[in-house]
C-alpha cells in the first residue's frame, strides 16, 4: 500500500512580507563565490580609466599585457563586470554605468550605493581574473539561507524577501539588520526600502503570519543546521519546511497532538503534518470531512488534506479533499474507510504510535 502523501507545502499560509538583498565590498574569494551576475544598461564611454590603479595594463598571461578593459569608462562611471565567473580568457565582458547619484568612486562600496548599482546590497568588487575594480552584481541578489556568513557585509543579514506591492515572499536575499529587532515570540512589522518588503525580527528569526492589511505578523525562530538535518533550539517546537523549490522557508513551529482536535493549537491554528505543528488555519467555510482543500492546513482541525483517490466519498473530479484524523488505539473512522498510520513499521516520532488518518487501502 502506498503511504499517502500528507503534507503539501505552502507558501499561500504564510503571508511573508520580506525582502532585499545585501553586501559591501567583497575579496578575491567573494567574487569567486559569486553567482553569474546581472547586467545594467550601458552608457557612452571614454578613454579614461576608473580603476583604484592608474596602471591601466595587466601582466596576466589571459590578456597578453593589453590594456585593461575598464580603461573605456569615464570618470563618472564605473565599471560593470557582466561575464560568467570563469571568463578568464582573454578581456573579461565589461560595461561602463553612469555612477549613481550621491555615489563616486570613494562611496561606491557603501550600502547605499551598493543598493543602488546592483537593486539589493549584495554584490562584490575586483573581477576574477584579478586585474581590475570592476563591480560584480550577484543573480538576482539571492542569498543562502544557511549560509552563517551569506552576506560578507557588516550590518546586513540573509532573510526572505519579496516586492512592495507583492505579499509573499519570492527570494532569500541580504539586506540591513533591524535595529534593535524584535525576538523570537513577540509581534513584528514589515519595513521597506522603497522597493524591497523584510519583517523587522532580530537575526535568527523571520517576520511569519504576517496579516497583508496591517503588514503585522509574529517572529518566528529559523531552524539551523543544515537542510538535511534542521535542528530548532526550543525542545517544544519543530522545523517545519514553507514555499517550494522557488523559496524554501525553515520555521521551528509548536509541537501539537493531532488527536486533540481544536485543543491542540490555539483558536485559529491548525496541527498539521507527519511531525505535527500548529500553523495557521485557511480553511475558511470549508475544511469538513470530504470538502476540497488544497493545502495541509486547508481543512479543520482534527482532519488532513489528502489526494481523493484515498477517500472515495471523496468528489473524483476534486484533486484533494479532507479526512478525519484517527487513533489507532480505538480506531472510529466514517463508513469504507480505516484508520491507517501514516509512518512506516517502526518510523512513529516517540508519542504518535497512535496517529492515523482515514483512509481507503490501496
Amino acid at each position: 500500500m502506498d503511504r499517502p502523501s500528507l503534507l503539501r507545502a505552502l507558501s499561500s499560509s504564510l503571508v511573508l512580507l520580506l525582502v532585499a538583498c545585501s553586501q559591501a565590498p567583497a575579496t578575491e574569494s567573494d567574487t569567486a563565490d559569486t553567482t553569474e551576475p546581472q547586467a545594467v544598461s550601458t552608457s557612452s564611454s571614454s578613454d579614461a580609466t576608473t580603476g583604484t590603479s592608474d596602471d591601466s595594463t595587466t601582466d596576466d598571461s589571459s590578456t597578453g599585457g593589453a590594456e585593461h578593459p575598464c580603461a573605456m569608462c569615464g570618470p563618472d562611471e564605473f565599471c560593470q563586470w557582466v561575464g560568467a565567473d570563469d571568463a578568464c580568457v582573454g578581456y573579461p565582458e565589461v560595461q561602463c554605468v553612469p555612477l549613481p547619484p550621491g555615489c563616486d568612486r570613494h562611496t561606491i562600496c557603501s550600502l547605499d550605493c551598493v543598493h543602488q548599482i546592483c537593486g539589493g546590497y549584495q554584490c562584490g568588487y575586483a573581477d576574477p581574473c584579478e586585474f581590475g575594480d570592476a563591480v560584480l552584481c550577484a543573480q538576482n541578489n539571492r542569498c543562502d539561507p544557511w549560509d552563517p556568513d551569506a552576506c560578507r557585509t557588516e550590518g546586513t543579514t540573509c532573510l526572505p524577501v519579496s516586492r512592495d506591492d507583492d505579499p509573499f515572499a519570492d527570494r532569500w536575499s541580504c539586506v540591513p539588520v533591524p535595529a534593535p529587532g524584535v525576538p523570537v515570540g513577540e509581534p513584528c512589522t514589515v519595513t521597506s526600502d522603497g522597493s524591497w518588503s523584510w519583517g523587522d525580527c532580530a537575526p535568527g528569526a523571520v517576520c511569519s503570519r504576517v496579516d497583508a492589511d496591517t503588514a503585522q505578523g509574529i517572529c518566528t525562530a529559523r531552524c539551523t543546521g543544515s537542510p538535511d538535518a534542521p535542528e530548532c533550539a526550543d525542545p517544544a517546537t519543530h522545523c517545519q519546511v514553507w514555499g517550494d523549490d522557488e523559496l524554501e522557508i525553515h520555521l521551528c513551529e509548536p509541537t501539537c497532538d493531532p488527536l486533540a482536535g481544536p485543543a491542540a493549537c490555539p483558536m485559529g491554528q491548525v496541527c498539521v503534518g507527519l511531525d505535527p505543528v500548529c500553523v495557521p488555519d485557511i480553511s475558511g467555510d470549508g475544511g469538513a470531512y470530504t470538502e476540497v482543500c488544497s493545502a495541509t492546513n486547508d481543512c479543520d482541525p482534527g482532519h488532513l488534506c489528502v489526494s481523493t483517490e484515498y477517500v472515495p466519498t471523496c468528489n473524483p473530479a476534486d484533486p484533494s479533499c479532507c479526512t478525519p484524523y484517527c487513533d489507532l488505539s480505538q480506531p472510529a473512522c466514517p463508513p469504507e474507510l480505516m484508520c491507517l498510520s501514516p509512518y512506516a513499521d517502526g518510523e512513529a516520532p516517540p508519542d504518535l504510535e497512535n496517529f492515523g488518518h482515514c483512509l481507503v487501502p490501496l
